[in-house]
């Protein structure tokens, strides 16, 4: 893990924590493809040799590469096969997000089932994520993607803090609802902590602001990649993606929002790619 300054403030400048905590290690092959993804001009050829040296992220982002989510017209077989396919910027997020299962799933953590369902739930958010992006067009599907796989990582840093005492916090006031009780209990919410994660890991900064305003409601969201998130996560619940019927609560202007997102095929579509990603990321 990565050493973190006790509590250090947010950009707001309002909340701090009341505890020392530590970031979660980020994998060195995903810390690299994060810096290749924020430079201009990208080295293709040592992307496909950086992923192909890590077998368990080569592995699913083929295995995703090859799924009904994109459609392939042959089946894909290699990473740079896969590159000339999706394109660099796909392939590279895919495994940044592939590598970041680690860090749900550490054997040696606290509160492993609730870890992995942070997980799964973040995996559905997601895969509706990109749904909406490329139905809306209004942000780049492969970074909502990421940014859905990635955003309530702050969960770990209360988990591994606070263990049974915080899960009991969010079975009590789950969601949407969990964040006045971590200020109180903890001085800073689980959003924020993710943006000091995503900061640590040098994810790019829209990346960053939208882990941490990932609560917001519709209006106070500044950027597309926000809104994206916030819509993706409300229709998830709504669909059942990941989350039971109790996580629901119909919201008036994300419904108005999301006029187009009525029609039943589209929460087929996307719960069947989200049993494909969860497979796939689960094995």
């Amino acid at each position: 893990m990565t050493n973190c300054t006790p509590c250090e403030p947010t950009a707001s400048g309002k909340e701090s924590a009341k505890f020392h905590f530590e970031i979660p290690h980020f994998s060195a092959t995903a810390s690299q493809l994060v810096d290749t993804l924020n430079k201009d001009n990208a080295n293709v050829p040592a992307v496909v040799q950086l992923i192909e040296c890590e077998p368990t992220i080569s592995s699913q982002v083929l295995r995703l590469a090859n799924s009904p989510i994109y459609g392939a017209s042959r089946v894909i077989t290699t990473i740079g096969h896969a590159i000339v396919v999706l394109g660099f910027r796909c392939v590279a997020q895919q495994a940044i997000a592939a590598a970041s299962g680690a860090l749900f799933k550490a054997d040696d953590a606290a509160c492993n089932e609730h870890r992995l369902e942070t997980y799964v739930q973040s995996l559905a958010v997601a895969t509706t994520a990109r749904l909406v992006a490329k139905q809306t067009k209004i942000s780049n599907p492969d970074e909502a993607f990421l940014c859905g796989v990635v955003h309530d990582v702050g969960k770990l840093i209360l988990f591994q803090h606070a263990g049974e005492e915080y899960a009991g916090m969010l079975n009590e006031a789950p969601h949407e609802k969990s964040l006045a009780p971590e200020i109180e209990a903890y001085g800073i919410t689980h959003a924020s902590l993710g943006r000091q994660c995503g900061v640590a890991w040098s994810l790019p900064t829209h990346m960053c602001a939208t882990i941490a305003d990932h609560h917001l409601s519709l209006k106070e969201a500044a950027d597309p990649l926000s809104k994206t998130l916030i819509c993706a996560a409300y229709l998830a619940k709504k669909w059942q993606v990941g989350f039971d019927e109790q996580a629901f609560t119909e919201d008036a202007d994300l419904e108005n929002e999301l006029c187009n997102f009525q029609d039943p095929e589209l929460a087929a579509q996307c719960r069947e790619q989200f049993q494909a990603i969860r497979e796939i990321c689960l094995q």
